[in-house]
């Protein structure tokens, strides 16, 4: 996937994210066995949810998010649980 520098730089949304304290803890043990920071898992979790989601028309503005999505990442479109 290379060091990222042919990427594009895209602006993030910031948001307020109101967490379960045991997810908050469950979510920061994940984040230090995975060497990723707590947003960067958080957006991972998300990203591999969207990238499952099977209830896509053909026509489906989701399907088109999902795809740009995926293009920004350089990453193939999965189902399975691979990392």
């Amino acid at each position: 996937m290379g060091f990222g520098f042919s990427r594009i730089l895209y602006e993030k949304v910031p948001i307020t994210l109101r967490l379960d304290p045991y997810i908050h803890e469950a979510l920061k043990y994940v984040c230090k066995q995975e060497i990723r920071s707590l947003n960067t898992q958080i957006e991972y979790i998300l990203k591999k949810y969207l990238y499952s989601y099977d209830d896509i028309g053909p026509n489906d503005r989701l399907g088109d998010l999902i795809q740009e999505i995926a293009s920004r990442d350089n990453a193939p479109i999965s189902t399975d649980s691979e990392q």
